[in-house]
């Protein structure tokens, strides 16, 4: 199915998010609500798959999906200023869980510089950097991901 796409102009009045622009574009061709494609999002050269578009679109196209995931995001109100005021627990208060972190290098809401004090809240982390590209894991590198969560799986722990 052709998607028009209309872009959001980028100038000053462009939403920021992590010190990178963002830019917005509306899907009206549909017969449901729009589409909100986000570029800056990914890695460069990234292109969401017709299949993945139009998966996307059918699943946040249904009544009252986007207004729940909007409401996911709004339901953290408060949780930047929780965030800068948590101290890191004792050595034995630590999450014990063995954890996988696929660290994007272009994702605007998680710069890899933020990796850099993760060890003081897990005891069993691995850290992975993941060059070229952005927010969208199981879309733009979904080889690595589903290989983390079957080695997480393969030794009874837990990736993500």
């Amino acid at each position: 199915m052709a998607r028009p796409h209309v872009p959001r102009p980028a100038g000053a009045d462009a939403p920021q998010c992590a010190g990178r622009r963002i830019q917005l574009g509306y899907d009206r061709s549909g017969s449901g609500p729009p589409v909100v494609l986000l570029h800056g999002w990914s890695g460069p050269g990234f292109t969401v798959g017709d299949g993945d578009l139009d998966h996307l679109a059918a699943v946040y196209g249904m009544p009252g999906a986007f207004t729940a995931s909007i409401a996911w995001y709004r339901s953290g109100a408060g949780a930047v200023a929780r965030s800068l005021a948590e101290e890191p627990p004792a050595a034995a208060g630590r999450i014990a869980v063995p954890v996988t972190v696929l660290w994007p290098e272009h994702d605007p809401l998680f710069p890899q510089a933020w990796a850099d004090r993760v060890e003081e809240f897990f005891s069993d982390i691995t850290v992975r950097f993941v060059d070229g590209v952005g927010h969208f894991a199981p879309l733009e590198f979904p080889g690595e991901f589903a290989a983390a969560i079957r080695a997480g799986v393969g030794h009874g722990g837990v990736s993500g």
